[in-house]
């Protein structure tokens, strides 16, 4: 007895490719919202981006793709916050989809951009670690003006901010947390 499978050939993906529906996924739009207290949502539908709100100014972790910047920006306006409210810029991690908007955003906010000391390089070079020749990894680079350790705070007002380090998933991978 013989068993003969029949399968189609299967379809080859470049990375580019999975790139392009990966990107268009990330920059779809969506509401912005409230998760709690004074923290919203005013990502993409794809990627995370946080506002925390104090009456003295506020605070946005993360952006999205350079091409999302506009949409993070309408969402902080939707919201009912201004963008020239915004004091300080903090990244979690310095790859081209959660750093790509800084560049833009810091020169519309005024806002001081806050960084590991791992992650300066990569944000000031606008190149994911280790791929610095791949353009459709790049982002806008963005100066650092203030670079963090594991326990330093960023405070605005009765505001505050802990940079924990937590490298791995980019050297100076940084978790932030309030209470």
């Amino acid at each position: 007895i013989s068993l003969v499978l029949a399968v189609a050939p299967a379809q080859a993906q470049t990375v580019s490719d999975l790139l392009k529906q990966m990107q268009a996924r990330w920059n779809t739009p969506t509401e912005p919202f409230k998760i709690i207290d004074n923290v919203y949502y005013v990502g993409t539908a794809g990627l995370s981006s946080f506002l925390v709100t104090s009456p003295n100014g506020h605070v946005l972790v993360d952006t999205a793709l350079p091409e999302g910047t506009p949409l993070i920006k309408a969402n902080i306006e939707k919201l009912g916050f201004k963008l020239a409210d915004i004091k300080y810029l903090l990244n979690t991690h310095a790859h081209f989809d959660h750093a790509g908007g800084f560049a833009e955003l810091k020169k519309d906010t005024g806002a001081q951009m806050v960084s590991s000391a791992a992650d300066k390089p990569l944000l000031e070079g606008g190149y994911y670690p280790g791929q610095e020749d791949d353009a459709t990894l790049k982002f806008p680079p963005v100066k650092v003006d203030r670079i963090v350790r594991d326990g330093e705070k960023i405070t605005i007002g009765k505001l505050t901010l802990t940079a924990r380090m937590t490298p791995g998933h980019s050297p100076g991978c940084t978790t932030w947390t309030t209470l």
